[in-house]
Order: C-alpha cells, then structure tokens, then sequence
C-alpha cells in the first residue's frame, strides 16, 4: 500500500482519473464499509459488493469503479486519493416536441475520499475530471452520455458546484402494521417471474408520456429488467444473509375490475442498513410505482393505492423493516395517499439526504429540464 505523506497538490497535473485494479478495488470496499455495509461484517461487504458485479447491469462495463490519483505511480504503489463508481443506464430523453431519444445515464454512487486524504479537493477534482469526460463523449458520439444522475448525502451545494443540479426530493412515508394480508380478489401479488413483462410494459407506457409536447425537455431513466434486479439482488444478498432466506412477494398489482386495462402497481425492495441490531433503518422502498391510464378514477386509484400500500405495510414488519417509501411521488399520488386515513402517509421533503441531482449533456440548460419518474429505482 502506498504511503500517504506528500500527497500532490490538488492543481498537480500529475493527477488522474482511473479504474482501480483489483486490489485496489479491495482497499477501497475495505475503507467504504462502515460508511455502506455497517449491517454486516467486513468481508461479508467485499463478498456482497464482489456478487452484485455479476449483476445484469454491472456487465460488460455496466458498472464502473474510479479513483483519482498520481499518474506518475505505478498501479497498488499509488495513493488512492478519491473513488465513486458509475451504473451505465439506458434512458430517454425527449424535446419539447415530443421527439424521443435513447441515450446513456451515468449514474454515480460510493463517492469516498480517505480520512488522511480529505480536505485537499480531492473530491472536487475528481468529479470535475469525471464531467468533463462525459461532456468529451457526448460531443464526440454525440449521445453516449445524456445525463448523469446521483443522489447527494451532504446536502445540495457540493454538487451543485459541480455541475450536477439539485431536484425537489420528497417521499411519503408510511408506518408498518402487523398483521395478516386480506386476499383481495382484484389484488395480485408480484414474484420475481413477473419482471420481465412489466418492465416492458413500463418502458412503452414511458416513451409514451415523453412523446407528447411539453414546456420542458424530458429525461427518464428506463425502469428496465436490468435496473430492477440489481436491486433486487442485492436485497436477496442481505435477506440470505440476515434471514436465510429471500423475498416472495416483490410487489403488488391493482386491476380495477371494470377496467383491466387502467392497472396500478409497484415494485418494491427492501434495505437494511441497520441489520437486525438496528431495525430502524431498515426500509421497505417502492422502487416504481405504475399507473397505466392516468384517466383512472381517484375512486379507483385510492382503492388501488391503499390496497398496494396494505401490502407493502403488512410485509415490511417480517423483514424488520420499521417503514416503507415512496419517493418523488406526483401531486395526485401524494393527495390519493394523504387522503387515506388508515394507511398514515406523510409527506416529508428532504434538505441533505438522498437528494436526487442531475447533469445535463443535452440541448440547452438542466433548467430546462423536467426529471420524469424520479424514483428509487433510478438510485444508485
């Protein structure tokens, strides 16, 4: 391992952003564990992290690790000064005449800097040689990189700064119940065979909703089957470990019975960052919530909501989850929810945590820009 005394200054031109080898690789899951994987030991971390790179999404480059550091040191004799990883995301991105486009989403997580080596810029730099990067590739292919996307856990000026802007971040929260589910006979529930079939009929009801004319130019990153399991495999990862064993019901579906085509449904996952010591931070996340016909009644949508969110209520205590989430949900979904006295929504709006930012690499500003199904699925 590289020493750490005489670091280079952050303006040294002999800095660089690189992936890591494998080892170090391991250095840096080793150092991010008590940030990421405090709900499980050490090695369990670096075994998680190894099994998700065999993801459906993390191959064939899919998932990408960097480091900044001395370009001028030969590889695991050189200082790790600052590291992030990238999910490549298929998304799309519309004008304001409705003209739809797929391009890439560079969706950045894990960003770390060293204890010995914070306070430098370090991160800065980093992060401003990864932008200008994206910004390289799209104006040479133009459309590998039409966005980048993370989610800021120190609130919303760093990476502001950076280029990547602050969206609203809100979410409806709701308590869990301990009981027993209601067979309902509109009500199915979703396994993991059903993914691929829904996942489809997401992406045709979304490039449908982006196509129309707006006021705003339109980005979405696509809820795809490789978007969906990887989080979903990385949950079984941690229920095999906490419980031994892995989730049955990943979701529910509402069909009204006079309208089978106006269907309502979510996918969901669950989190846990405090393990069974820790039960209250553990969280049941609606990754995607689906509304097929926006003409649906709100008399029918609330029963499909509450009838979802019953689901989700009633699950969440058996995997020591103290609540369940929704995020970003749209004005209509929020009203619906609130105005369902037994499911207990509130709707919080958040100032540092989970803020979801976007940069954009297309036609004109990211103010110009509408982030269409900002939710949890998207997050990396």
């Amino acid at each position: 391992m590289a020493s750490h005394d005489n670091l280079p200054l952050v303006s040294s031109p002999t800095l660089i952003l690189t992936v890591p080898t494998d080892s170090e690789r391991d250095r840096i899951w080793r150092a991010t564990h008590p940030h990421w994987g405090a709900a499980v030991t050490i090695d369990d971390y670096v075994e998680r992290e190894t099994t998700l790179l065999d993801a459906p999404l993390a191959r064939n480059g899919g998932l990408t690790p960097w480091m900044l550091t001395d370009g001028n040191l030969a590889p695991d004799s050189r200082p790790i000064l600052s590291s992030f990883e990238t999910y490549r995301k298929r998304a799309l991105v519309a004008d304001k005449n409705g003209a739809v486009k797929e391009v890439t989403s560079y969706g950045v997580a894990s960003v770390f800097t060293f204890t010995e080596c914070r306070g430098k810029g370090y991160a800065s730099k980093m992060m401003a040689l990864f932008s200008q990067q994206l910004r390289a590739a799209q104006e040479k292919k133009n459309g590998d990189a039409g966005l980048s996307v993370l989610w800021s856990d120190i609130g919303k000026d760093f990476y502001n700064s950076l280029g990547w802007k602050p969206f609203q971040s809100t979410y409806l929260e709701f308590p869990t119940i301990k009981s027993s589910l209601v067979p309902d006979g509109n009500l199915k529930l979703i396994s993991f065979e059903d993914l691929p079939s829904l996942a489809a009929q997401d992406e045709k009801l979304l490039r449908n909703t982006i196509s129309k004319p707006a006021s705003k130019a339109r980005a979405v990153i696509l809820p795809d089957l490789d978007t969906l399991q990887w989080h979903l495999i990385r949950e079984d990862y941690m229920c095999k470990y906490i419980f031994s064993r892995t989730p049955a019901i990943r979701g529910a579906i509402y069909t009204p019975p006079d309208a089978p085509n106006s269907r309502v449904w979510a996918i969901w996952s669950r989190a846990f960052y405090g393990g069974l010591a820790k039960p209250e931070k553990n969280t049941l996340y609606f990754l995607r919530l689906v509304i097929e016909n926006e003409d649906i009644s709100d008399e029918e949508l609330a029963k499909g909501i509450q009838a979802i969110v019953s689901v989700a209520q009633q699950e969440a205590p058996e995997w020591k989850c103290t609540k369940a989430e929704i995020w970003n949900p749209t004005e209509r979904v929020k009203k619906v929810a609130e105005g369902i006295e037994e499911l207990g929504a509130k709707f919080k709006v958040r100032e540092k945590d989970n803020l979801a930012s976007l940069q954009w690499f297309g036609d004109g500003s990211v103010d110009e820009v509408e982030w269409v199904a900002c939710e949890k699925y998207a997050w990396c």
